[in-house]
């Protein structure tokens, strides 16, 4: 009914205009498609801005809603590009529940020059939604238009209104800017359509779109209100972009970004596979197309980033975040025509993903907000190249430089957990120590229970002190005698766990994470004082025991946690900021006292923000699954450059079989540093020699293995079969299944094929040098079982047909001097 009488008005007063031969039309020029911005003095939130009063739309809470109990008079303020001769003025009441949020009282108040303002009308709109008041102006050319509001209905629910309508004649050539302005940011980049939105306090209305090339790319600077959005794109290559984006306040006044989504819709051409980080991850690695994903990626929680491959393992769409610290959600759904489509039905429908970022809304509010997306839809690239190229990205845009390797950053590591859990003490250590090293395990990892009194479990009640209990009364000297042996010590910590039997608890009790004004047992890392009590911490645990390292554990702290208290001093409003800060100075302390050593953290905090504050990452707990456990190591590798793999922690029952033994090994020795947690004291003899010959193996090969190119040779599982390409030596493990065909490295003079999974080792083997080759054949335990000659076909090939006569052998393949 109210559009059909703003047709009919319009209709015949342009019919008046005609008439009297003036090339004029008459518009709505409260607007924003004809340069208007609007504000008010209060809101109630995002949802219920002042724009809300120019989108044409009469349902419920569709209105502007003034602030709850603020005073009057209450104002909205329209400002033209220029001046307009504003004929009528029509006001709607808000929509909402009876009387809240309706206006009574009003003045309208006009400006010529943008400063003084004199009264054009004034009314009362009666206590029901969507009624109306008119009035005809006299067509007088103003700047500004305001609506001041002097009374409401509710002595709470202060005041509010539906639409507001300022007609205005205009030239009949003039167009409105409707095509380039938009509630949200749209654009096509490769194969997604993207949609942005940002929710902003104070609120922000449409976006005009002052576009700088003409295409559909995002590029160029958006305006509303006082708000001002510019977006940029970049093109690392071809087929991959980086978009950024950046919102300011005119006269760089603060604001808050409530929410910030990125929205991708595409074609299910090509997508076989959809992952998170979520989803490849310990036991949760889901190889199946979801209907459904929901997961959250945090400092100390995985990353933001969604892989998309074909059956291939082809990468069909790689994208991910920048900005590795704020709080995201990421979802998103397949066969669901909810999504659109290229063609109607489900099989045309759209493969949606979305990332939701929930900025930190504590503090006085920002006065500039920046984020990226990275996007990669290179059909040539593996989906692991994809995902290194993405973590390359994020590196770049932060200036990471990776620190130096230290010297025993490669050692095996033998790890007290999975041999005794917390029963440790320091005869036990001591003990370990010695069989660990005759074993070839040079670090030696003191899990929880060293810092835990005699007679108590360890508990998050018994976390939080950090030097050694009365399990290890001479603990500093035996370090020092473990140091004289030639091996390394790193001691197990949980950084932010402090429970109510630590002797700190009386000191740090009040510095706990709070939830619903429940305090948790997590150290609070917005506050200084938790920053000072553990930096002062490591700087005790170096200097009193001369530590080679530390490992971090139980990092998962609460997402909704409450304000800190006021009366405390704040490292940061924002947690997941405070976090990495609290990250950092734990590492520089570290570095400061041993530039050698060694930071240890799994996931899911090992993850992209991790490689600021760490030197080496391992999976979440698999320590009998070893595919399971490569398989995640495999994964953090395309982490990239900064950072060393753990294979850990691989244990064993000492009734396993000598063959799954080997396999074990086999797999750590190729997977990454290798980290056992085996009891020593009851291992059988031929599990020690086992040990001991894939560790010699392992150390004769370490740097190629851990610093060489580790990629699957199959999509799915991608640990199946992997290949290390080092600087003159390539490297295959089959560990659940034997490809046919193998490429090597052509600069490589020896291939090293671990079979770990058959006793037969078929496949032919290219990209080797041409020549004559000489194969040495090893059992499990790296006896020798054989040799023989072979000689590249005239395709420069080797067809394998190798009986090891055990399912876990090892193929090694010289090239002979032509």
């Amino acid at each position: 009914m109210y559009k059909q009488r703003i047709f009919i008005f319009l209709w015949f007063y342009w019919m008046l205009l005609s008439a009297n031969g003036t090339p004029q039309k008459i518009v709505n020029i409260a607007h924003p498609a004809w340069g208007t911005t609007v504000t008010a003095s209060s809101t109630y939130s995002s949802q219920h801005g002042a724009y809300n009063l120019t989108d044409d739309r009469f349902e419920k809470g569709n209105s502007w809603l003034s602030g709850d109990n603020v005073p009057y008079p209450q104002t909205v303020t329209f400002s033209f590009d220029r001046p307009y001769p504003i004929s009528r003025i029509n006001l709607y009441q808000s929509s909402w529940i009876g009387s809240m949020y309706h206006t009574r009282g009003f003045c309208i108040e006009g400006s010529a020059d943008g400063e003084k303002f004199t009264e054009i009308a004034s009314g009362e709109l009666p206590d029901e939604s969507n009624a109306r008041w008119s009035c005809e102006t006299g067509e007088k050319r103003y700047r500004k238009v305001r609506i001041v509001v002097t009374s409401g209905y509710s002595p709470v629910q202060s005041c509010g209104l539906g639409e507001v309508q300022l007609l205005a004649a205009v030239p009949h050539e003039r167009e409105p800017l409707s095509n380039k302005i938009s509630e949200t940011i749209d654009w096509v980049t490769f194969r997604g359509h993207f949609r942005m939105t940002i929710g902003l306090e104070p609120a922000a209305g449409p976006w005009l779109f002052h576009r700088k090339r003409d295409d559909e790319s995002p590029s160029g600077r958006y305006t509303s209100g006082d708000y001002e959005l510019v977006v940029t794109e970049s093109s690392p290559d071809s087929l991959s972009s980086i978009i950024r984006w950046e919102i300011k306040r005119e006269g760089g006044l603060p604001f808050r970004v409530t929410e910030n989504t990125i929205e991708c819709k595409t074609s299910y051409s090509g997508v076989y596979k959809l992952f998170t980080p979520h989803r490849m991850s310990q036991q949760s690695y889901f190889v199946d197309l979801p209907f459904r994903f929901n997961h959250t990626a945090t400092v100390h929680d995985n990353y933001p980033v969604v892989w998309m491959q074909d059956t291939e393992g082809k990468n069909t769409l790689t994208l991910g975040l920048i900005d590795q610290q704020p709080y995201t959600v990421i979802e998103g759904s397949t066969y669901d025509t909810a999504n659109g489509g290229e063609a109607p039905g489900i099989a045309n429908s759209y493969v949606r993903v979305l990332f939701r970022r929930q900025p930190p809304l504590s503090g006085n509010g920002a006065r500039q907000y920046s984020d990226a997306l990275y996007l990669n839809a290179n059909p040539r690239q593996e989906w692991h190249d994809a995902l290194e190229a993405y973590s390359e990205a994020v590196d770049k845009e932060r200036s990471f430089v990776p620190g130096k390797i230290s010297e025993w950053a490669m050692n095996p590591m033998w790890h007290s957990w999975y041999a005794h859990a917390d029963d440790i003490d320091e005869e036990k250590i001591r003990k370990d120590a010695i069989l660990a090293n005759r074993l070839g395990m040079k670090t030696i990892q003191i899990d929880a229970g060293w810092n835990i009194p005699t007679g108590q479990n360890y508990s998050f009640e018994n976390e939080g002190d950090y030097s050694f209990s009365d399990r290890f009364p001479r603990g500093a000297e035996m370090i020092w005698e473990i140091h004289q042996s030639g091996q390394r010590v790193v001691l197990h910590v949980a950084p932010l766990i402090m429970g109510k039997n630590a002797k700190a608890w009386q000191e740090m009790k009040d510095c706990l994470i709070k939830v619903d004004g429940n305090a948790t047992p997590y150290l609070d890392p917005r506050l200084k004082k938790v920053h000072d009590y553990l930096v002062a911490s490591w700087d005790f645990l170096f200097r009193a025991y001369d530590i080679d390292g530390l490992w971090y554990d139980f990092l998962e702290f609460p997402n909704d946690a409450d304000l800190p208290d006021s009366t405390h001093d704040l490292i940061s409003t924002d947690i997941y900021s405070a976090y990495t800060l609290l990250m950092q100075s734990l590492y520089d302390k570290a570095m400061e006292l041993n530039p050698d050593a060694v930071i240890i953290l799994r996931r899911p905090y090992a993850n992209l923000n991790a490689k600021c504050y760490s030197t080496h990452v391992w999976p979440m707990d698999v320590p009998q699954d070893y595919n399971m456990n490569r398989r995640d190591v495999l994964f953090m590798k395309r982490l990239g450059n900064g950072v060393l793999t753990h294979a850990c922690c691989t244990s064993w029952a000492i009734s396993e079989s000598d063959l799954n033994v080997a396999r074990q090994m086999a797999s750590i020795s190729l997977a990454g540093v290798p980290a056992l947690s085996n009891i020593l004291t009851d291992s059988p003899p031929r599990h020690d020699a086992i040990i001991r010959k894939w560790l010699q193996f392992y150390d004769a090969n370490k740097e190629d293995l851990i610093l060489g190119r580790m990629t699957p040779l199959l999509p799915t599982p991608p640990s199946a079969a992997i290949k290390i390409e080092g600087t003159k030596k390539t490297f295959f493990g089959f560990f659940e299944a034997i490809p046919g065909l193998v490429d090597a490295s052509y600069k490589s003079d020896t291939v090293v094929i671990v079979n770990a999974f058959r006793e037969r080792t078929t496949t032919r083997l290219e990209g080797i040098r041409k020549g004559k080759w000489v194969a040495t054949i090893f059992d499990s335990c790296w006896d020798l079982a054989g040799t023989t000659c072979l000689t590249t076909d005239a395709n420069g090939g080797i067809d394998l047909d190798i009986n090891g006569k055990e399912a876990c052998h090892t193929v090694i393949l010289i090239k002979m001097n032509d």
